[in-house]
C-alpha cells in the first residue's frame, strides 16, 4: 500500500515512504559498509536509497505476493 500511494500521488508520498523505511536502510547502509576502508562509505546510504526508489517505482504492484499476509 506504501509504494502503490507513492507512485500514484507523486514526490510528496515517495518521500513520506522513504522516511518510514529509513531505519531499515540505515541499518542495510551500515551492514554494506562495515569493514569498508577505500572511498567515503558514506556514498553507501545514497546508493541505498536510490535502490528503494528504483525498486518501487520498478514493482509490479498487480504481482502475486510471494508472502501473503495473514489475516
Amino acid at each position: 500500500m506504501l509504494v502503490t500511494r507513492a507512485r500514484q500521488d507523486g514526490p510528496p508520498r515517495m518521500v513520506s515512504a522513504v522516511g518510514v523505511v529509513v531505519p531499515a536502510m540505515c541499518g542495510i547502509s551500515g551492514r554494506i559498509s562495515r569493514g569498508y576502508v577505500a572511498g567515503d562509505p558514506d556514498g553507501t546510504d545514497t546508493e541505498v536509497l536510490t535502490a528503494f526508489i528504483e525498486a518501487a517505482q520498478a514493482l509490479d504492484l498487480w504481482a502475486e505476493a510471494p508472502f501473503p499476509l495473514v489475516a
